[in-house]
């Protein structure tokens, strides 16, 4: 049984980028093109999805930016145009510093705080 170890019985071993971009794609409840496609999988406690990429676990949104669209430049992440955390549609990505994605996000947050939008906990709500 070599190599099987930490794999349940009968579980694939996805090898080639086009098999985990198939497994990607399975993870993503595709809409309209302008709407928000839900991440399917599982997520961090901030909402962000979280992708087996075949070595490690990363951004399920930094995975599909460089399977969908190409390298991320360095020193950059991944920001969202919609500002919701688990959405994989490509056309609501684009990349920024952290110090520009955290300036953006505490912007956000005080205006939705001013507006009231916070949930039952005191947590900001986009």
């Amino acid at each position: 049984m070599a190599g099987s170890m930490g794999r349940r019985p009968g579980s694939k071993t996805v090898t080639s980028f086009e098999d985990r971009v198939a497994c990607y794609d399975a993870m993503v409840d595709g809409k309209e093109a302008d709407e928000c496609w839900p991440w399917l999988g599982t997520a961090n406690r901030h909402g962000y999805g979280r992708f087996f990429d075949g070595a490690k676990y990363r951004s399920a949104a930094a995975f599909g930016y460089e399977a969908k669209i190409g390298p991320i430049p360095e020193g950059h992440e991944i920001n969202h145009t919609c500002a919701s955390s688990g959405c994989q549609n490509p056309s609501h990505w684009f990349t920024d510093t952290h110090a520009v994605n955290m300036a953006e996000l505490r912007d956000r947050n005080q205006r939705n705080k001013s507006a009231g939008h916070t949930d039952a906990h005191g947590w900001v709500q986009s």
